[in-house]
């Protein structure tokens, strides 16, 4: 039996019959034969293996799992598929043929035909690991290695053709090595000689604009001097009739409609990658006229036994997510929506509170395999029944139903709008029940804003793409996740934003229509990346996709806020909190930026009727706390922040302002006691730097903050993002070398 490994363009292991699930595909074991195929030899000590895979576990507990990966692969793939000899592990390149081996092999051997045809995509694509860094930087090496032998084959290969006189398959590998990589001189000339030779004048112009454009966003460079030579001249030529079939000129075009794959092949800053995907993706023609708006709460689930709890919510998102898609309509956020629906408001009530026209409201039941779901479209204005239909399904093609159900809402607010909307507006972000029922959870956890909501999220949003790979939205999920973790004292802020990236990136190049995948983006290039134009002009494309995605306008009003632009950021969240009127996490959103712009009487308002409203947001309570504290009520500050530190169970950044608070209050010894209980945090775990430098700032000792706001500069500590507005760092603001910081940190 032989086994295949693919680690090309994705992750899958299979046999004769098909992709192998359950045990021997789970990640570290996939992971384990990644490692040895590629190894010297297909060998590799067993101690290196635990230090790559499991470094977070003792040595027992590393060995114990180590042996029972190798004892379920055998049991799986074969006994031969791996052996044991003396403490080293091989595996048997002849057993278990992996795709990455067999490219390597014909690169080495000069067969670059085969290597390009090999070649699927990045090297273990959106695959990672919790917890092994060293594996991750494995990992990074090997997928550059295997990309620039990629490329060098393709051109050795076009060559090749050229030589033997296949111009049409050459220029096929022209345009896919141009379209890997359009900043590549080399590649775009090849291409745009290949274009004109076949009588393509346009598409081999097109290839030029291309790679300027490129340069100029992603190296603020000037196009290579021969490629503007090689334009010049063909703008110059008179045309010609070519001897072969032109080839289309969309072919070049092409390159842009190719985000996802633009992403990985340039990596680094991302304002070329999302202008790309926008001047792609944009939608063309005027935006139509908005004749109503409508809120989506969660069908009820109607099951005696309640057998799949999320569907209900989990079919009214989809059904939602479809709705928001229309220009012409605006769709209440989801979580505000929820919370009125669990509270029982009737649905007049719903209609003002969410400042709708109409409430959509549905009921399911599944029967074995079949399910009837059943639509209600009511006026919020006087609750009276506008449309209802009742749909059978089976219950494995209930996530699809919601695109029928989107369209005949549309057509009962708007026909003459609706019939100009195209089908391919609206579609399903996943077929698999089960995914989207975690997937939903995830976000239920996520909203919560708590540590161990966030950790609840990481769980279901890596169980639902281990159900299905292909989930966009709940890779968003996972970069989402990864994003805040290091908020909540969870994981070190370079080690959650770096996994923040990858599954931020894995969302887009599986659906870059996806507008939590671009909003995701966005908050990886805000605290990652430190690339605030990319940041920007990510959120604004999530919300061109998706206008009512509240989430993505609170993320952009902050964004605007850490540059200053403090008018427009307050329209930002002012429109996110209009669309999600009842959310605690985006009320804050406007708080801050009114603390920002340095309102904190209008903060202080906004962030008391947060806690109001859930008495138990620690969150609120200390961002309560700050803004009292710069308003000068330092006692009221300590109390706050006080019960802001425990609801919050330590969290360390509630206890850096805390310490600040203290000092300020002149409870100096307890300031620095808990400012340096927090400096011994052990090396790995998280540090909330520039919070704690203002615990020092308020204790008198700059040179401290100062080299604080450095480490925080190194760790990308997310608090960074908002160094040059956030007023508790004001008393040093005005020291030179504070200055001279922010100058060299691009701000």
């Amino acid at each position: 039996m032989t086994i295949t490994l693919r680690l090309l363009g994705g992750v899958r292991l299979e046999d004769a019959s098909g992709p192998l699930t359950g045990e021997p595909a789970q990640r570290h074991r996939v992971a384990l034969l990644a490692v040895l195929a590629l190894a010297k030899g297909h060998r590799m000590p067993r101690e290196k293996v635990m230090a790559l895979l499991w470094p977070e576990s003792s040595p027992d507990n590393a060995r114990r799992l180590l042996n029972m990966s190798i004892y379920v692969l055998r049991k799986a793939l074969g006994a031969q598929a791996l052996r044991s000899e003396a403490n080293e592990i091989q595996l048997d390149p002849a057993h278990v043929s992996c795709d990455a081996l067999r490219f390597r092999d014909a690169v080495a051997r000069g067969e670059f035909g085969v290597a390009t045809g090999l070649y699927a995509g990045p090297f273990l694509d959106g695959f990672f690991l919790d917890g092994a860094e060293e594996f991750e930087r494995w990992q990074e090496g090997e997928r550059a290695r295997i990309a620039s032998a990629f490329a060098a084959a393709l051109e050795q290969h076009a060559e090749r053709l050229e030589q033997a006189g296949s111009e049409a398959e050459a220029l096929t590998c022209w345009q896919r090595l141009a379209a890997e990589n359009p900043a590549n001189a080399k590649a775009t000339l090849r291409l745009m000689q290949s274009l004109e030779g076949a009588g393509d004048r346009a598409g081999a112009l097109r290839a030029a604009e291309i790679h300027a454009e490129v340069l100029r966003d992603e190296y603020e460079a000037e196009p290579d001097p021969t490629v503007a030579e090689l334009a010049a001249r063909i703008r110059d030529r008179p045309a010609r009739v070519a001897g072969v079939t032109a080839v289309k000129s969309d072919r070049a075009g092409s390159q842009r409609q190719r985000p996802g794959r633009l992403v990985w092949a340039l990596g680094g800053a991302m304002v070329a990658i999302v202008a790309i995907a926008v001047a792609a993706l944009a939608p063309r023609g005027r935006a139509l006229p908005a004749p109503g708006s409508v809120a989506v709460l969660p069908f009820t689930n109607l099951d005696p036994d309640g057998e799949h709890p999320y569907l209900g919510e989990g079919l009214a998102e989809e059904l939602l997510n479809d709705l928001a898609r229309l220009p012409w309509l605006r769709v209440a956020a989801r979580s505000s929506a929820v919370q009125l629906h669990e509270a029982g408001a009737s649905v007049q009530s719903i209609g003002r509170q969410l400042n709708v026209a109409a409430v959509v409201r549905g009921s399911i039941r599944t029967s074995g395999d079949s399910v009837r779901i059943g639509v209600r479209l009511i006026d919020a204005r006087n609750g009276y029944l506008t449309w209802s239909e009742e749909y059978d399904r089976r219950l494995q093609n209930v996530l699809t139903v919601q695109n029928d159900i989107a369209r005949a809402i549309a057509s009962a607010l708007s026909s003459e709008l609706a019939a100009q909307v195209p089908d391919s507006l609206f579609g399903s972000s996943t077929s698999n029940v089960e995914a989207y029922q975690l997937y939903l959870k995830g976000r239920h956890e996520w909203d919560k804003r708590t540590g161990t909501g966030m950790r609840a999220a990481l769980e279901a949003f890596q169980e639902a793409v281990a159900l299905d790979p292909s989930y966009a939205a709940a890779y968003a999920g996972l970069s989402d996740t990864w994003q805040l973790l290091p908020d909540h004292g969870t994981v070190p802020a370079r080690v959650g934003l770096a996994r923040a990236k990858t599954a931020a990136l894995r969302a887009i190049a599986l659906d870059s229509t996806e507008a939590s995948a671009f909003a995701s983006l966005g908050a990886v290039l805000d605290d990652y990346d430190h690339d605030w134009a990319g940041a920007e002009a990510a959120y604004r494309r999530a919300i061109e996709l998706n206008p009512s995605y509240a989430t993505a306008r609170q993320w952009l009003g902050l964004h605007l806020a850490n540059q200053g632009r403090y008018e427009e950021a307050l329209a930002e969240v002012e429109r996110a909190r209009r669309l999600d009127p009842l959310s605690s996490i985006i009320s804050t959103a406007v708080g801050a930026v009114r603390y920002f712009a340095g309102d904190y009487s209008g903060a202080i308002a906004e962030y008391q009727a947060v806690v109001e409203q859930d008495p138990g947001f620690a969150v609120g309570l200390a961002l309560l706390g700050r803004a009292q504290l710069l308003a000068g009520e330092v006692e009221v500050a300590v109390e706050s922040l006080r019960q802001a530190v425990e609801l919050s169970h330590g969290d360390p950044s509630q206890r850096a302002v805390y310490a600040a608070a203290l000092a300020a209050a002149g409870r100096q010894d307890e300031a620095r006691a808990i400012a340096d209980e927090i400096l011994a945090t052990p090396d790995g775990d998280y540090v909330p730097w520039c919070e704690l430098a203002s615990a020092f700032i308020y204790l008198g000792d700059f040179d401290r903050a100062l080299r604080l706001f450095e480490r925080g500069r190194e760790e990308l500590d997310p608090a960074f993002k908002h160094i040059n507005v956030e007023p508790l760092y004001d008393q040093l603001r005005p020291d030179p070398r504070f200055q001279a910081f922010l100058r060299n940190a691009g701000f």
